[in-house]
């Protein structure tokens, strides 16, 4: 399989990116959702050395994020946790290059449609906290810790950081205190 098989993978990628993208964006997008989807059976082939299968899909997550940025929020929000739900692990890595290229209203819906799906899966906390942060939605990431782990220090900087930029001085004092 070896290097081969990464080329081919992006050989596949990118004429969808290039050359369809800019004729039918749906069709495009359609078609990298079905990519992103076929990245298990990539990684089950493909024994990942240097993160160069890593890399592709990542690359076809921020080609995603750019078509995705300006079409509908709702439909493609649920498409997204449909995904993420998917292949958490997968989207562990790849989520911040999609959410990097699309709006933060994308991020706040996706994270309201996650708060509101039962049964969560392995990696839907890191899931949860990526949207929360391209969400700007400091209470939502917060919310990912139990009361008892917000006394640890490195947790309570990560939360105070937040607070800080959001404006919210006192709950970031307040934060940080617990943790001393």
């Amino acid at each position: 399989a070896g290097p081969a098989f990464i080329r081919d993978l992006d050989a596949l990628r990118d004429p969808v990116v290039a050359r369809l993208a800019p004729l039918d964006a749906s069709a495009a997008t359609g078609r990298l959702w079905r990519f992103m989807a076929a990245a298990p059976q990539s990684y089950r082939r493909y024994r990942e050395r240097n993160g160069e299968l890593e890399a592709v899909f990542e690359h076809a997550a921020d080609d995603l994020g750019e078509l995705l940025a300006p079409m509908a929020v709702g439909p493609t929000s649920a498409t997204l946790v449909e995904a993420l739900t998917s292949n958490p692990s997968g989207w562990k890595v790849w989520l911040p290059a999609l959410l990097r290229r699309t709006s933060k209203a994308l991020a706040e819906d996706a994270l309201q449609v996650m708060s509101e799906r039962r049964g969560a899966v392995p990696g839907w906390i890191t899931l949860v906290r990526q949207l929360a942060d391209a969400a700007e939605n400091v209470d939502a990431y917060a919310a990912t810790y139990e009361v008892a782990a917000t006394a640890a220090p490195h947790v309570a900087v990560e939360l105070a950081r937040r607070y800080l930029a959001a404006g919210r001085v006192e709950e970031a004092g307040a934060v940080l205190a617990r943790s001393a």
